[in-house]
């Protein structure tokens, strides 16, 4: 019963017991208020579903006893992937929305946000998630693609997303997965190191949002996940999902 999905939300019954407020998340990576007191880390993964490598991230996650939160891009979500995403929900994690298309030229075409795009595709997005997990599903988080800091302008769409219960969130660790090739990680001690230092351009250390990628060709993130797991506990960081 614990396993089912909770009633309007993102995650199972049993993810309450470790699932934080991701406005409260949010506020406190940015330094706008302390509303998170725990040492806490969120493991987040951008891009999916991927059928190969998100199930072997969950492979690695279960091994672990961890969760995550997953930010799925839209137009993966299909009958397909329907196993994947429910497996999701029955083992604890989250999940949370990150766009229908991820295309930059449609949504921020000239690099300026298309506001009625991105609310188009998130609804869309959403609606794709209760097609497959029920109506009771309702995920009220949102990434944007290139996350928020990437772009100019967005103040406008962050109101519109607010008004209808979303809140965006970007992160303030990375391992560098995502980065251009001439700095990216090749190697799981490289990428291990990338994420020590990127500690230092986000200064808040007991509540970390970690931005990693289990979509085609992050091969080299589900092979270190394991020592970025060990990282964290090493540290005695507690595990908790969005909410």
């Amino acid at each position: 019963m614990k396993k089912q999905l909770k009633k309007g939300s993102n995650h199972s019954i049993e993810a309450s017991d470790y699932a934080y407020d991701v406005t409260a998340v949010n506020n406190t990576i940015r330094g706008i208020s302390q509303d998170v007191n725990d040492k806490v880390v969120f493991l987040t993964f951008d891009d999916g579903i991927d059928s190969t490598l998100t199930p072997q991230v969950m492979d690695i996650l279960k091994e672990y006893g961890v969760h995550a939160t997953f930010f799925h891009i839209g137009y993966t979500i299909s009958q397909e992937n329907a196993d994947i995403l429910k497996r999701q929900i029955t083992e604890g994690h989250a999940i949370a929305n990150h766009s229908l298309s991820h295309n930059f030229k449609l949504l921020y075409p000239g690099r300026v946000p298309n506001q009625s795009q991105i609310i188009s595709e998130v609804d869309q997005t959403n609606t794709n998630f209760q097609d497959i997990l029920s109506k009771d599903f309702k995920t009220r988080i949102f990434r944007y693609p290139g996350d928020h800091m990437s772009w100019q302008g967005l103040e406008a769409t962050d109101q519109a997303l607010a008004n209808k219960g979303i809140q965006w969130i970007d992160w303030n660790m990375l391992c560098g997965d995502a980065e251009p090739s001439s700095v990216r990680p090749t190697t799981s001690k490289t990428m291990m190191a990338y994420l020590d230092a990127s500690q230092k351009y986000f200064p808040e250390s007991h509540v970390n949002v970690v931005l990693m990628h289990d979509t085609g060709g992050k091969e080299l993130t589900v092979q270190t996940l394991p020592q970025i797991i060990e990282y964290y506990k090493n540290q005695g960081y507690t595990f908790g999902v969005l909410d």
